[in-house]
């Protein structure tokens, strides 16, 4: 029996997804399984026991936006309300998988309607087994929400190009906003989405809608920009602390090429990293050819698609180079969904025999075998370092310890697993140089004056927090001893000698 063409059982239409309930439940084994805790997620774990407006306020002493982290801090407080008291770590990350289930239900429906099942399919698949994807569903971070936004928002250009209706772009603005209140890449590749959405207005101004799409993207970009305005002022004060300073490594060659690789695989390898850069690149060159040839609206929206990847590593590359590293791979985890959708489109409309449709079918799938793989070694490891930052903390959370925090963003990190202590302090002055937590916490809101305030605690034991890459300069008159590291931390015990 053809498997392949038996209307019965088409075996392109159910492969996919087969693949796809293999991959959703090693998710969460390796999820139930691997209660691990990156360096970024003890920023998202420090916010769960605290108000939403208090999220708000510490989030703006970052460099992120604040609406991804109302949903961890959502789940785990309804989770709890309820009676649902799992391992914290293991809840938060939970919300990180709904982006993609909503985006499965949203191929089974509205994508499988306008496209078909395979294009349903090729995409689903492509979004778990591809890139990053896998890892960042089992990460409490923004990154998968940033990414349901910006597909949603991109969906709706379509409608925007053919119909100019109000409802596309009433979805496209909303669905915009949010993705810029999640993650700023997200918002610049939104900028870049309008930027060609007002040329390709432009470019076709002789046509009777003119007019009416020319008011319709002035109107979406002033709501847009007032949706935006309580964030905005924000938005300058943390560019000065990116400016400052901020961890990314300097852009090189081959970092652009490693990021268009981001798109298949993660992988390190200098095959792997080439071999997909060159697919990237013959699949961009055969959008525009095809574009050129038809001068399509089908295939204007393909090209738009690889624009907004290609605009997003772009802008990011040349504000790495004129104001400050920022750019880093997965802050390109959205743009490479667009650029899936328009793949999956493309793939599923090109009258491609089954044959050749269950070829790409299985290497997504054997790519997304190889990308998961390492993912789970990586989670592995995470997991183990966990493990021992636990152990550091668990030795000095009791109430003969006192914690001196240098930044609020360490205390953010550590305050749950360090909620025995006898007394905490919003920073130090030392060697005359203070250093204060902005914001109103828990804990003593002055300086913890070293070594003078040691003799007020002769019975306690002392921990100053230094950042993990930092060199802690202690007065010659005060003994430290390092007991270990725990979320960019190194922490010593303060004595007097």
């Amino acid at each position: 029996m053809d498997l392949t063409n038996n209307k019965k059982f088409n075996l392109v239409e159910i492969l996919p997804f087969i693949f796809i309930v293999l991959f959703l439940g090693l998710l969460f084994v390796v999820l139930m399984k691997y209660p691990f805790l990156s360096v970024d997620e003890g920023f998202t774990r420090g916010f769960l026991n605290l108000s939403f407006a208090d999220m708000v306020g510490l989030t703006a002493l970052d460099v992120h936006p604040p609406l991804y982290y109302f949903f961890p801090m959502a789940f785990v407080k309804i989770c709890h309300a309820v009676g649902l008291n799992l391992n914290i770590t293991q809840l938060m990350k939970v919300p990180s998988i709904f982006p993609y289930l909503i985006l499965l239900a949203f191929s089974l429906t509205k994508l499988r309607k306008e496209y078909g099942l395979v294009m349903a399919g090729i995409f689903s698949l492509a979004l778990i087994a591809l890139s990053d994807f896998f890892m960042q569903y089992l990460t409490a971070r923004m990154y998968t929400w940033a990414l349901l936004f910006l597909i949603i928002s991109f969906f709706y250009v379509k409608d925007i190009l053919e119909k100019n209706d109000l409802k596309s772009w009433i979805l496209f603005t909303v669905f915009s906003v949010l993705g810029a209140y999640t993650h700023y890449f997200t918002g610049l590749s939104s900028i870049i989405i309008y930027m060609m959405l007002f040329v390709w207005i432009l470019i076709n101004r002789k046509d009777g809608s003119f007019i009416d799409r020319l008011k319709n993207f002035f109107i979406s970009v002033v709501v847009g920009f007032v949706l935006y305005l309580p964030w905005i002022f924000i938005l300058f004060e943390q560019m000065k602390v990116v400016h400052d300073n901020y961890w990314v490594e300097p852009i090189t060659a081959h970092n652009i090429i490693s990021f268009c690789s981001y798109c298949f695989t993660f992988s390190n390898n200098q095959f792997i990293i080439l071999m997909s850069f060159t697919l990237l690149v013959a699949i961009i060159v055969l959008f525009l050819k095809k574009y050129l040839e038809t001068m399509d609206n089908d295939d204007l929206y393909m090209v738009m698609g690889v624009g907004v990847f290609v605009g997003t590593l772009v802008v990011g590359f040349i504000m790495s180079v004129v104001y400050k590293p920022i750019l880093i791979s997965r802050y390109l985890l959205p743009s490479i969904g667009v650029l899936w959708l328009c793949l999956s489109i493309k793939l599923s409309g090109m009258n491609l025999k089954n044959s050749a449709i269950l070829m790409i079918i299985l290497l997504i799938a054997v790519v997304g075998a190889f990308n998961v793989y390492h993912e789970i070694q990586d989670i592995q490891k995470m997991n183990d370092y966990t493990i021992e930052e636990a152990k550091v903390l668990e030795s000095i959370n009791n109430n003969d310890s006192i914690i001196v925090y240098d930044t609020f963003n360490h205390y953010l990190r550590t305050h749950l697993d360090l909620d025995k202590v006898y007394q905490g302090y919003a920073g130090y002055s030392m060697n005359n140089a203070t250093v204060t937590i902005p914001y109103e916490l828990d804990i003593v809101n002055e300086p913890f004056v070293i070594p003078d305030d040691l003799s007020k605690y002769p019975d306690k034991k002392v921990y100053f927090m230094v950042f993990y890459k930092s060199k802690a300069d202690f007065p010659d008159d005060i003994q430290a001893e390092k007991i270990g590291s725990a979320q960019h931390a190194t922490f010593y015990e303060i004595k007097s000698v």
